[in-house]
């Protein structure tokens, strides 16, 4: 899959995303995910935890959308090897629109000192631009 551009996606442009594909969000309180999707009568919906901050929701939002965009979704009984699989097109589809790798090495060029500086200039969860930059790294799209 060809890089996309090195733009980094806003909140607000992640629900515009959603609102365009027909993709219905919800506020809820989960007890023990912070985000799913599921498919309802031929429709997304996204439910996202009540409790999130507004970095957390933006890259669990990002990448439940990977889900309806990209990867699909699985059932409890999907074999590991292709639920493994899906979970990474989900992932990669949030990282190359929160943290692309051009936006990595921007934040880095700014002096950005390792991954929670670059979180912190990204506006993101850390755990979430390690796995980005751990993924980048192992496909070779950060040097």
């Amino acid at each position: 899959m060809p890089l996309m551009s090195d733009r980094v996606t806003k909140s607000e442009d992640l629900e515009a995303i959603a609102q365009n594909n027909g993709v219905t969000l919800h506020d809820i309180a989960l007890c023990e995910n912070e985000a799913m999707t599921v498919e309802l009568d031929g429709a997304y919906h996204i439910g996202l935890s009540s409790r999130l901050s507004a970095r957390e929701r933006k890259s669990h939002l990002a990448h439940e959308l990977g889900h309806t965009q990209y990867a699909g979704l699985y059932k409890e009984q999907t074999p590991l090897r292709t639920r493994s699989r899906i979970e990474y097109r989900a992932n990669k589809w949030a990282f190359m629109r929160l943290c692309p790798p051009g936006a990595i090495k921007a934040a880095v060029a700014a002096g950005a000192n390792g991954l929670f500086e670059i979180a912190e200039a990204l506006e993101l969860p850390e755990t979430f631009v390690r796995c980005a930059v751990e993924t980048y790294q192992a496909i070779g799209s950060l040097v």
